[in-house]
């Protein structure tokens, strides 16, 4: 059985952080916030993998040439709450890229380590979650993912 609690999304970005901030001592200065949500409830851990995953990404793919800027928003959008990260990282060929975005093992930056887990794990847990996910992007401009899901009302008993 699933399991639906409050999430506070300040503390969870906080506790994301913390995790990332052994090797980028430095995050909390590129990180913007504008909670205007600031919990839900829903499942944590799928949470919790949508954010650590659209975050650690802004991380592994900033662009080198200058810092690294995240803004992290959450509002309502009708039946979902949005959550949205924006970067100014490497950014992604969109046109090139748009079918193959979403499916697992798949990378789109071979020059950095990963797995090609995180995009699948975001939509797999987004759509579980009763919602999508939007991105838009511009190479060497950087990336924007609205993620939306659908809060869970009442408990499940």
């Amino acid at each position: 059985m699933t399991i639906y609690k409050a999430v506070n999304l300040q503390s969870e970005c906080e506790w994301i952080l913390r995790n990332l901030a052994s090797q980028y001592p430095d995050i909390e200065n590129w990180i913007n916030y504008d909670l205007q949500v600031k919990e839900i409830y829903t499942v944590p851990s799928y949470i919790q993998s949508i954010l650590s995953n659209l975050m650690s990404n802004a991380v592994k793919y900033r662009h080198p040439d200058r810092p690294l800027k995240i803004e992290l928003s959450s509002n309502q959008s009708g039946e979902h709450i949005c959550l949205q990260i924006r970067d100014n990282g490497l950014g992604l060929d969109l046109p090139e890229i748009k079918d193959k975005l979403f499916r697992i093992y798949k990378r789109f930056h071979p020059h950095i380590e990963g797995k090609g887990l995180g995009l699948f794990l975001i939509k797999s847990h987004a759509e579980a979650l009763g919602g999508t996910v939007e991105i838009s992007s511009q190479v060497g401009e950087g990336t924007t993912f609205g993620v939306y899901i659908k809060e869970k009302i009442e408990a499940i008993c």
